[in-house]
């Protein structure tokens, strides 16, 4: 069973958000949305991931990625296998 720490507060629908310069983070969602993963600045689309709802996914991004994905709590976490 993976063991996930909690290192943040939950953010609301992220827009441009680096998640607290979050390198792994949780989302969840309660409907279906598509994810944006930005360079810092917004300057690069590095990719996007449709969530269905209600699901949670980890994520794995540079601390300075930004996260947009609306109808989702993101949160920092460090994930242990």
């Amino acid at each position: 069973m993976a063991r996930i720490k909690i290192l943040g507060n939950a953010v609301e629908n992220p827009s441009a958000n680096n998640i607290n310069e979050a390198t792994m983070v949780s989302i969840t969602t309660s409907a279906a949305v598509t994810l944006t993963l930005k360079t810092a600045g917004a300057a690069t689309t590095k990719g996007t991931l449709r969530i269905a709802q209600g699901a949670t996914v980890l994520l794995e991004k540079d601390p300075t990625d930004e996260i947009t994905c609306a109808t989702s709590f993101a949160t920092k976490i460090a994930y242990n296998v």
